[in-house]
């Protein structure tokens, strides 16, 4: 739980107005579909190397991805992300279950210039600017949010809408990439996952040591502060501005947007209680169109806001310890029982049973 210094910083954050300068910078990224072409094909050549060093027709895993074998190794070649989640659901026929967290760390070791900066960088809160900056680079289907607290980095890992296969597909790969960065660079972690990934216990522990532990909804990566603070002091040297400036050039190759689905979780993260209606309207879009819309990406407005809700509703109950009329008050729901109700429909839980879990 964080300190009652953290606490305030962090309900501060939570109380401030709506960013106004985050929306305006929001309302002027074009939006992209999942079917459009604009992702280079790294992370799909990783996945696909792999495979062909698992089988003597590698080609057959291309089926329906309408890509051919050469097209995953020219960097002038761009491909959707629809593409790569047939080509992960296609690789479920290989027996190998350590392969989305190879692909996390042999994109990391590879020669792709977002991997040699990420890996050049110690501060934590650089890399995730540099994920940030070059999201255009790799585009993984995935939120990042931070949180610290005295003795710990906390990254939760919040799911854009896929397919479960592809969710977890892309949770193993971020934490095989994040385990190989931090042994790298000597910072102790501990991750923290759901319930779910009991079942492949030893598996996780392979790739990721013995701090493994279980019970959350999200994935929690969680960097030991002290070990951070040793790891930067012992290295100084510094990302060559070589590896950012070719980054960014990479980034301009490709079309500049995001996904309505990215984009909306975005805004709700600072509208969280605006109706379909209003959120439409902001993007220009008719409220018939904005569900047809986030239909075909595999996504529905009530849910997206219900997993806004559950996060945050996650975080306040179990990382701040608020009450129940406390959290009932910031989401504006003004009966206690109505929002006992509301808790568990997004996250399946009553808030007694999140807290008594969280204290066992």
């Amino acid at each position: 739980m964080l300190t009652s210094h953290q606490a305030h910083s962090f309900t501060g954050q939570l109380h401030a107005a709506p960013s106004n300068a985050v929306l305006h910078k929001l309302q002027h990224i074009p939006l992209l579909s999942t079917h459009h072409k604009f992702m280079r094909p790294a992370i799909t050549r990783t996945l696909y190397r792999l495979l062909q060093m698992r089988t003597d027709d590698a080609c057959m895993y291309l089926a329906g991805t309408k890509l051919f074998e050469a097209d995953l190794y020219d960097d002038n070649r761009l491909i959707s992300p629809q593409q790569l989640y047939q080509l992960i659901h296609n690789a479920r026929r290989c027996p190998d279950p350590e392969l989305p967290f190879l692909v996390g760390q042999q994109l990391m070791q590879s020669q792709e210039p977002l991997a040699q900066l990420l890996m050049s960088t110690v501060n934590p809160s650089q890399v995730l600017r540099a994920i940030h900056s070059y999201y255009a680079n790799w585009h993984l289907p995935l939120q990042y949010c931070q949180l610290n607290d005295n003795n710990q980095r906390h990254l939760d890992l919040r799911r854009l809408p896929a397919s479960a296969e592809v969710q977890q597909f892309f949770e193993k790969v971020v934490c095989g990439g994040v385990a190989l960065w931090s042994r790298h660079h000597g910072i102790e972690v501990s991750w923290y996952l759901p319930n779910h990934y009991r079942a492949e216990h030893r598996l996780w522990q392979r790739h990721l040591g013995l701090a493994v532990h279980y019970g959350r909804q999200d994935v929690r990566i969680s960097l030991s502060q002290p070990s951070v603070q040793r790891a930067l002091q012992s290295n100084t040297h510094r990302p060559a501005q070589n590896m950012r400036r070719h980054c960014s050039q990479l980034s301009v190759q490709v079309p500049r947007g995001i996904t309505l689905v990215h984009a909306v979780y975005l805004y709700l993260q600072q509208q969280p209680q605006d109706s379909l209606e209003q959120v439409a309207n902001w993007f220009a879009m008719s409220a018939s169109t904005f569900k047809r819309k986030l239909k075909e990406e595999g996504a529905s407005y009530s849910k997206m806001q219900d997993d806004n809700n559950r996060y945050r509703a996650l975080q306040l109950a179990r990382d701040l310890g608020w009450s129940n009329g406390q959290m009932a008050d910031y989401f504006d729901i003004s009966d206690i029982n109505n929002f006992r109700r509301a808790f568990k429909r997004w996250t399946g839980l009553k808030p007694s049973q999140l807290k008594a879990d969280y204290l066992a």
